[in-house]
């Protein structure tokens, strides 16, 4: 069974009927105030957003920001402290994102395909 959350078009009384609708479902929504509480020194960063919750209240526009901010680039931080230059794992990182690897990385790419190499030809 899927979900309705409002009337078919077709069963609208009026136009008007429709608009009340719609109008009195967006001032249900709370999304909290535009504008930064100038009572909270740290409103606009992350560690605004978590004082909000802390103290209870809503958190304002410039906290969501800055929260959501922080938080799409969280990823993309974690994924570069886990690859350092100068491993074959930094040297493949580079390959995805960059293209160009740095001298490091080549270096660290060239030996481990030197040890791959003598390794293969072992086992042969």
């Amino acid at each position: 069974m899927a979900y309705q959350y409002a009337p078919k078009p077709q069963t609208w009384a009026t136009d008007a009927a429709k608009f009340a609708y719609f109008r009195d479902a967006e001032a249900a929504i709370d999304v909290g105030p535009l504008v930064a509480d100038s009572q909270n020194p740290k409103c606009g960063t992350d560690a605004g957003h978590a004082a909000h919750y802390t103290a209870g209240t809503t958190p304002c526009r410039p906290c969501k920001d800055a929260h959501n901010e922080y938080y799409r680039g969280w990823y993309h931080r974690k994924a570069k402290m886990r690859t350092i230059c100068g491993t074959y794992a930094g040297y493949m990182r580079h390959k995805r994102s960059e293209g160009n690897a740095c001298e490091w990385c080549l270096k660290a790419y060239s030996e481990y395909m030197a040890n791959y190499r003598a390794a293969r030809k072992e086992a042969a």
